[in-house]
């Protein structure tokens, strides 16, 4: 009897094992089930031709209004909030008005976080990127102020000059003059008579 509770105990643990396997294998197969029986992605919109992105900006948001979201954060201190909102307008919305101006506060992010090779390439992508727009000469001046404060002495020089010949009657330009004394190099003096604004 001792033999046969010793063979009834065996087979039972036996049974269980199996059991235990069994019930391993319909959770893998229900599992399975689940994810064969989920919709697929939506499929991706094709890429027209010529353009570097294939999608366009997300539902509900125009130009308009990332741009004022960016200036309003900008404008309230909050650079890292502002800085995504600038790119994103960037990203979707260059060739606007605005994109230049997006360009530049990306410039000011960087200098406020004292960034200062960052924010010169911002200032200078303004230049590069965009014609001739309202933000041109502030790039121009605060490309040379980026660049003197991250110690490149001769490239702010450079740019100080150069601006002085493109903006000379710029309000800027006394400043960039002191910058350039700072510098150690004499600046010629400005004919105060045949004032223009640029």
């Amino acid at each position: 009897m001792t033999e046969d509770f010793r063979s009834l105990r065996e087979n039972v643990a036996d049974l269980s094992a199996r059991l235990g396997k069994l019930d391993s294998k319909l959770t893998d197969i229900s599992s399975a089930i689940r994810t064969l029986s989920a919709p697929p992605p939506a499929p991706q919109a094709p890429a027209t031709s010529g353009t570097p992105t294939a999608q366009g900006p997300p539902p509900g948001v125009s130009a308009e209004s990332l741009y004022q979201n960016a200036f309003r954060d900008y404008s309230s201190g909050k650079d890292e909030l502002a800085m995504d909102e600038f790119n994103q307008y960037l990203k979707y919305f260059a060739g606007t008005e605005n994109g230049p101006l997006a360009e530049y506060y990306i410039g000011a992010i960087y200098d406020r976080a004292k960034l200062y090779d960052d924010a010169a390439q911002a200032f200078d992508a303004v230049l590069e990127r965009f014609s001739e727009n309202p933000k041109s000469a502030d790039a121009f001046y605060m490309k040379g102020v980026d660049l003197m404060k991250a110690g490149h002495r001769t490239d702010a020089s450079a740019v100080f000059k150069d601006f002085l010949k493109r903006y000379p009657y710029s309000d800027l330009a006394a400043k960039a003059q002191g910058h350039l004394r700072e510098l150690g190099l004499s600046v010629p003096a400005r004919s105060s008579n045949t004032r223009k604004k640029n």
